[in-house]
């Protein structure tokens, strides 16, 4: 055979096959701030923005919130994820995003709900995501992860380094300002009732 052979070459290529996703993917995804990768997950399958873990109650939004990815709670928002969901503690999304000082978040979930965020509720601890808030805005650092968070071995609040409230940074200052935003929607909540 010479230089211009008459047997083409194929080149082999690969398609690729979509990954399956499960509740407990979209938890991973949420947490690790993967947009992308909740978005593609959701289009596939959208029932899975309500899939809690069987043993924390948590939620793709309880995840986002914990770990601060504003993003990915606007985004869980839109395709219509409970932001009023209780983990096995008693816990909102809004109460992991205050214990864990992702105000970014927090601010996020306030503004962008469908139902007004109510500050007020308690969780099985008896704190508020107002409380919270207060604690923080008064450079209180608690220990309210430890105290509220389910203590089932599905917490990974400790795996993930998140047991340091002051951690995510902003301090009282973005704290008074997402009080003041959750004051809002608390007088907006008072004012639809």
């Amino acid at each position: 055979m010479g230089k211009h052979s008459s047997k083409k070459k194929h080149k082999q290529t690969h398609k690729r096959v979509p990954e399956q996703v499960d509740g407990s993917k979209l938890l991973k995804y949420a947490a690790l701030g993967k947009a992308r990768k909740t978005r593609s997950a959701l289009a596939a399958a959208p029932a899975l923005v309500g899939y809690k873990d069987p043993g924390t109650g948590n939620t793709a939004l309880h995840q986002a919130c914990r770990h601060g990815h504003a993003d990915v709670v606007g985004l869980l928002l839109r395709r219509h994820a409970d932001s009023a969901a209780e983990d096995a503690a008693g816990n909102t999304p809004g109460h992991l995003a205050a214990m864990h000082a992702n105000w970014a978040a927090l601010a996020e979930l306030i503004q962008s709900a469908e139902q007004p965020v109510d500050v007020t509720a308690s969780n099985h601890a008896g704190l508020t995501i107002q409380q919270i808030m207060q604690r923080h805005n008064q450079g209180e650092q608690p220990h309210l992860a430890s105290a509220a968070l389910p203590s089932a071995g599905g917490s990974d609040s400790a795996a993930h380094g998140s047991s340091s409230l002051g951690s995510a940074g902003g301090g009282p200052q973005a704290a008074a300002a997402v009080a003041a935003a959750a004051a809002a929607a608390g007088a907006a909540a008072a004012a639809a009732a």
